[in-house]
């Protein structure tokens, strides 16, 4: 999914990126939740688990979200994808449509 998001990206395809980069993170939450069970019933060490692996893939993903969402706007487009984007998220049971 990383590798997908990440040359979709280079290629200038924002909009397949990012929905790529945002799945990624609930699966982050899984891990960690998972990791901090397992090592709190001692039934795995910090090395078996591989804490710094997952810390730097998620930073690595977390990185390239703030890119994206950072990043010039250069086309119409994407500008609107964005925008869309962020209403969602802050209202995700929204229906209809919005006049902007």
């Amino acid at each position: 999914m990383y590798n997908f998001a990440e040359e979709a990206k280079n290629a200038g395809q924002s909009q397949k990126a990012l929905p790529k980069l945002l799945e990624c993170l609930p699966i982050f939450r899984e891990i960690e939740e998972g990791q901090s069970i397992l090592a709190a019933l001692g039934i795995a060490d910090e090395n078996s688990l591989k804490t710094k692996t997952t810390l730097t893939l998620k930073t690595k993903v977390d990185k390239s979200i703030d890119q994206l969402q950072n990043s010039v706007k250069t086309d119409i487009s994407d500008l609107a994808y964005f925008i869309s984007n962020g209403l969602k998220m802050q209202k995700p049971d929204l229906n209809g449509t919005i006049s902007l």
